[in-house]
């Protein structure tokens, strides 16, 4: 280079990393060999500066290639004097290291990925164990009230009185240990998206008074004021899964139940607009940090992380909610000013104009009636449960509602008792050994098929 920074002479290495010929490129400024950006930001003339007061100058950056492609390389700018020190020029020398660059540049990618990976799994193995902690908390507490009941009336100790809040307690525990059991199964089907609603019409007005009904027994338990306003002056109808709506009405009461100190207040609304039914659950309890509102239906997540607090939860329930919600078609939100200042949770679901066929009584439709003392009466049950203390259980539950029972622990001692004597009723455990309870009710339909009879009425789950 001229002292001004034009190209004198070009070697054949430049040719073969830059692609321009000499009889092109001679003459011309360096710049034609540096990106735009770089002209633009003087890097050049700075370049130069620098080799003339340091004697080199270094660098590693951006070229341009003939027809502007651009590469990676190492440049050393070395000024030349002569001997009485005057400037004669520059001598420019480069290194393509554009492979070398994507080499580094995928070893960086590579690096950030399995930092990102192993801080994700971390994370992942850290809310795993805070997430045992918690069932295992959750599940111990009540479990550890139940056996200290049952021990205490296993020695008849106590007065009645306390004998009486013992069974109560006993049956708060296990009321509560199968929440939790069926909140871990919905978060499975939630996780494999076989979380599903069987929809029909339902009266929301009585799915609402149900689900107050259900928690008002907890309302009296905390010394809290529960109530419940419906403000439509005729049936609010809207498609969806009745016992799965109950469930998301029922979460929201217990959660606001649960938050609130003793003398608050939780207060539900059922509000509707053509073509809205809106149900507002609101109380004056703990209230939530606005920071935390936009997580507060994120599955295991909680507003504070100590999952030894009074009344912490799995953090699942909300979560369960906003999913329900979305497979009816509506939407739901929080609300809240903050600590101390209660909350409110909306939620919003699409209203049938005219339903089409009349929505089946609620539970609460029903209160005031005196169901029969022994409805089973006269009636033949075979009942399939391989686990001794729970079929003994079953047992004394079915002759007190007036059934002849014939039991079972196994599919085909189910078969032999039903060649014996056809039953009335068949209630079976789904989860038996060897042949499962929907195998032993397909043969249970083939023997009814081969002797020209129905198949008896039959309930099943996984006690």
């Amino acid at each position: 280079l001229d002292p001004s920074g034009r190209i004198e002479t070009w070697g054949t290495g430049a040719r073969q990393v830059f692609g321009h010929d000499e009889e092109a490129i001679v003459g011309q400024p360096i710049d034609v060999l540096f990106t735009a950006e770089d002209r633009a930001a003087n890097v050049v003339a700075n370049e130069l500066a620098e080799a003339r007061a340091r004697g080199q100058a270094t660098e590693e950056r951006w070229h341009l290639r003939r027809g502007g492609e651009r590469f990676w390389a190492s440049g050393v700018m070395a000024a030349l004097r002569d001997d009485d020190g005057t400037l004669r020029g520059y001598a420019k020398v480069c290194r393509d290291l554009t492979e070398q660059k994507h080499t580094d540049e995928r070893r960086e990618a590579q690096l950030t990925r399995e930092t990102s990976a192993r801080a994700a799994a971390e994370q992942a193995t850290e809310a795993k164990d805070a997430f045992l902690a918690t069932v295992s908390h959750e599940l111990r507490t009540p479990l550890s009230s139940m056996l200290l009941w049952a021990k205490m009336l296993e020695e008849g100790q106590g007065s009645e009185r306390e004998r009486a809040a013992g069974l109560a307690a006993i049956v708060r525990g296990g009321e509560a240990q199968r929440q939790i059991i069926e909140d871990l199964l919905d978060l499975s089907r939630m996780v494999s998206g076989t979380l599903r609603i069987e929809p029909a019409d339902v009266d929301l007005g009585a799915t609402v008074r149900s689900a107050v009904d259900t928690v008002q027994a907890m309302a009296r338990a905390r010394s809290l004021r529960l109530e419940a306003h419906l403000e439509a002056s005729e049936r609010v109808v809207v498609r969806g899964d009745a016992a799965r709506l109950q469930q998301v009405l029922w979460n929201l009461l217990t959660n606001a139940l649960k938050f609130t100190p003793r003398g608050g207040r939780v207060e539900l609304r059922l509000e509707t607009t053509a073509r809205v039914a809106r149900v507002v659950v609101r109380d004056t309890g703990r209230g939530i940090d606005r920071s935390f509102l936009p997580h507060v239906f994120d599955r295991l997540r909680q507003g504070e992380g100590d999952a030894t607090r009074p009344a912490a939860g799995l953090g699942l329930g909300l979560s369960i909610v906003r999913e329900l919600v979305a497979l009816h078609g509506g939407r739901v939100e929080a609300a809240s000013e903050g600590p101390g200042c209660g909350a409110t949770f909306t939620v919003e679901l699409p209203r049938l104009g005219r339903p089409s066929s009349p929505p089946p009584p609620s539970s609460s439709a029903r209160v005031g009636e005196v169901p029969p003392e022994r409805p089973l009466a006269g009636m033949h049950v075979l009942l399939v449960e391989d686990n001794l203390e729970t079929q003994q259980a079953l047992v004394w539950l079915l002759e007190a509602s007036g059934a002849e029972v014939s039991a079972a622990a196994s599919a085909p001692a189910a078969l032999a008792a039903l060649t014996a004597r056809w039953p009335d009723l068949l209630v079976s455990d789904i989860g038996l050994p060897g042949e499962n309870g929907y195998e032993l009710m397909g043969r249970v339909r083939t023997h009814a098929a081969a002797q020209g009879r129905p198949p008896p009425p039959a309930l099943g789950g996984g006690v």
